[in-house]
């Protein structure tokens, strides 16, 4: 079927893509082999569609298809929360860098200036 090589296509590209960006040290080996695992396994689904009802039986679904969806769905929902997850732990990061920043740039002495170099809105202050 058309379909087959279109997905089996992609899954290619993903593969290589994946083990691409651990050359450019993107991502970590230990991603790449669970990305990877993840194209293998879709490859096979794609070649092999009826194990997917075999296994949706065993989890009592009747479909294989629904079976793919649902654990998509749920797969889908447990990455979004780790890069939530993620996401509120950067954000703390950030935060904490921003507030020793500015903590430090407080406890820092100003620059003393001489008459010479004071801001025009300084000079006009100090003759009002």
């Amino acid at each position: 079927m058309l379909i087959q090589f279109f997905l089996l296509f992609l899954m290619a590209c993903a593969f290589f893509v994946t083990w691409r960006r651990v050359h450019q040290r993107i991502i970590h080996v230990r991603e790449a082999l669970g990305w990877s695992a993840v194209w293998i396994v879709a490859s096979v689904v794609v070649l092999r569609p009826e194990m997917t009802t075999r296994i949706a039986n065993l989890f009592g679904v009747g479909r294989g298809v629904d079976f793919v969806l649902y654990a998509s769905v749920a797969i889908v929902l447990l990455l979004i929360f780790r890069l939530f997850l993620q996401h509120e732990k950067l954000e703390r990061t950030i935060t904490l860098l921003i507030r020793e920043s500015a903590l430090h740039k407080i406890n820092q002495e100003p620059p003393h200036q001489d008459a010479g170099s004071r801001s025009q809105d300084q000079q006009d202050i100090e003759t009002v």
